[in-house]
């Protein structure tokens, strides 16, 4: 379980990219805030060593110096998250392919993609050259079943490795959840257009002041309210198109963050069978136009915030911030 969100804001003539998500899983994995400067050499399984690249930050647990990042932005703006896509997400077999030079292990997809791409259209072209193949960073590392949300300030993408091979969609609603796939989740979400955040007209009459204190709201009556993917999904997108986002700054922010609260399942009220707590275990944003990673981890009142600085940029080491 988990939802990410897109949200353009405008802010002194210019558009910038709010972008982040909810990670609900069962514990938590050892994540970081993890700065990966421009000269920190990415090694790859089947392409050459990256040695240079554009800077990223965002939430990773790192092994062996590798880091395994959940989503991340980079310095030009590009946004990534990965989300749990069990049973619908299939890989090439790690073998057997003669483009061996394009073959890209799931775990490299996010390093990949921020490190050479600066756009939505730059990782569309990208993909087109990418077999995602079936590699495990280590026996005991396995891969996740995943898909990936990208933004940018020239749209979104949701990227889906199933059966039927690599799949790109326009992001049509700046939410990804979970299964089922997405084209499932922009269909179903059709049937909740007529929700509005309007007082309804009753006998075609105006609503009386005396009438405001329980018609206030009714216009959003139907909406879902359960922690299913669909109704996560239906919900982030609804509140997404109805929230006010003429502010920017620390209100835009503050705003993000409600919207991904709303979606959040409150400790203890959902359970995997073997009786596991699932939760929110950290929030993140990410402000594209100041480049900063704002994240809250479970526990905490108020988040951390981590500037791409051009001091973190440079270097050949991982800036890590222990925040968990």
């Amino acid at each position: 379980m988990c939802t990410s969100l897109s949200v353009k804001i405008h802010r002194e003539e210019k558009d910038y990219l709010l972008f982040g998500r909810n990670m609900d899983i069962e514990a938590h994995f050892g994540e970081q805030v993890v700065i990966t400067p421009r000269a920190y050499p990415f090694r790859f399984r089947c392409l050459p060593v990256m040695e240079t690249h554009f800077a990223m930050i965002g939430t990773a647990f790192v092994k062996d110096g590798y880091p395994l990042y959940a989503d991340a932005m980079n310095q030009k703006g590009l946004c990534i998250a990965g989300l749990h896509f069990p049973g619908n997400a299939v890989y090439a077999p790690p073998c057997g392919f003669a483009e061996e030079s394009h073959r890209l292990a799931p775990f490299e997809l996010i390093p990949y993609l921020l490190g050479t791409c600066a756009t939505v259209a730059e990782v569309r072209t990208a993909l087109r050259e990418i077999i995602l193949s079936d590699i495990h960073f280590s026996h005991e590392l396995l891969n996740t079943p995943l898909h990936w949300h990208v933004a940018a300030s020239d749209g979104g993408l949701i990227l889906e490795s199933t059966a039927e091979g690599l799949r790109m969609y326009d992001d049509l609603c700046g939410v990804l959840t979970n299964n089922p796939p997405y084209p499932f989740h922009v269909a179903n979400l059709h049937r909740y257009e007529g929700l509005n955040s309007k007082i309804p007209l009753r006998r075609g009459e105006e609503p009386t002041p005396e009438g405001d204190t329980y018609d206030l709201g009714l216009g959003m009556v139907g909406l879902p309210g359960d922690y299913t993917s669909p109704a996560r999904f239906v919900r982030c997108a609804t509140l997404r198109r109805l929230m006010d986002w003429s502010v920017s700054g620390e209100a835009a922010v503050s705003r993000f963050f409600a919207a991904l609260r709303a979606v959040a399942p409150p400790v203890g009220c959902v359970k995997t069978s073997e009786g596991d707590i699932h939760a929110t275990r950290y929030a993140c944003c990410m402000d594209t136009e100041a480049l900063t990673y704002h994240v809250f981890a479970e526990g905490k009142l108020v988040p951390l915030s981590v500037t791409l600085t051009k001091e973190s940029c440079t270097g050949d080491r991982l800036l890590m911030e222990k925040s968990y």
